[in-house]
């Protein structure tokens, strides 16, 4: 039996199939997008270590 709430319909939370997805989703690649930024972003931190402390400015 179902609770009627005051705020809206009634209370579903005790169903255990409300959550599941109706098909499954695809597996989005993320590893590879967040290994690329990360290499990125070492570069970025070495380009601006070396302009930090290039032997010119010595």
């Amino acid at each position: 039996m179902l609770k009627e709430s005051l705020h809206g319909p009634a209370d579903r939370s005790s169903d255990p199939g409300l959550l599941q997805p109706d098909r499954p989703r695809p597996a989005r690649p993320g590893a590879p997008v967040i290994l690329f930024l990360a290499v990125v972003a070492a570069l970025v931190a070495a380009y601006l270590v070396y302009a930090l402390l290039r032997p010119e400015d010595f």
